[in-house]
């Protein structure tokens, strides 16, 4: 665990996020994602719609011989 993970790269995300590497630190993550409630009060007209999002990223995962 760590406090400061997406901090610094994606500022819209204000709870919990997550980040899945590979062996090969070389490449960028696998996937990556988070909550994001602050960003749809914004963008929602102040509504507190809950949000969670996410990327997989498949030529990363098919790099690390992951995909046939």
């Amino acid at each position: 665990f760590e406090a400061s993970h997406g901090r610094a790269t994606m500022e819209y995300y204000d709870g919990f996020v997550f980040t899945f590497t590979g062996a090969d630190q070389n490449l960028p993550p696998l996937a990556s994602g988070g909550r994001y409630d602050a960003l749809t009060r914004v963008l929602g007209a102040g509504r507190d719609i809950p949000a969670v999002g996410g990327v997989i990223r498949p030529a990363v995962v098919a790099a690390l011989g992951g995909l046939q």
